[in-house]
């Protein structure tokens, strides 16, 4: 007995008996293994650019919606219950609900005792905000609350829409006297 830690070895005679695969299979476990441990390098690096697809189309129906805002301008609308006045309010109000209606067509109508379109419909925020932040107090010889004129302009100006609702949205501090 030779020495205990020795590995067993089966010896031939002539390497030709030997069958020509087992010969080369060590070769072929020593190729395999470095392939194989550079694709899961590649992998990794691949792995921790952390690709994405670019130029993606991602389809989202929303519902669209024309909205029309009638503000009141009658010389009542100067009353300080508010602070600065019902007007001022009116307009912030209108601003702010306009600032946060993405993606809609809105528009402007202002009314005392005649109805007016201050700004069609639009998705210019932009330029509704700044047709909202001109409304001034119509003068005398104009001054009333003509409501059902007004909403009859509303509805007048949004019966062609082909938006998939419709929406009237009326400030006020009055009842129709006109």
């Amino acid at each position: 007995m030779k020495g205990q830690n020795q590995e067993a070895t089966i010896r031939f005679s002539n390497l030709d008996l030997f069958p020509e695969n087992v010969i080369q299979s060590g070769r072929i476990k020593s190729l395999f293994f470095v392939f194989s441990r550079i694709l899961i390098m590649m992998l990794i690096i691949i792995a921790l650019a952390r690709p994405r697809l670019v130029d993606t189309v991602q389809e989202t129906k929303t519902e669209i919606v024309d909205i029309l805002l009638v503000i009141d301008q009658s010389s009542s609308m100067l009353a300080q219950d508010f602070k600065p006045n019902r007007l001022e309010a009116a307009k912030d109000v209108a601003k702010t609900f306009i600032k946060d209606r993405e993606g809609d067509r809105l528009g402007l109508i202002v009314f005392a005792g005649e109805s007016y379109i201050q700004c069609p419909l639009t998705r210019d925020i932009d330029v509704l905000l700044e047709f909202t932040e001109q409304i001034e107090i119509i003068n005398r010889e104009h001054d009333g609350t003509a409501i059902g004129m007004a909403i009859a302009n509303a509805i007048n100006r949004l019966r062609d829409s082909k938006a998939e609702s419709k929406t009237i949205i009326l400030l006020s501090d009055g009842s129709n006297n006109q």
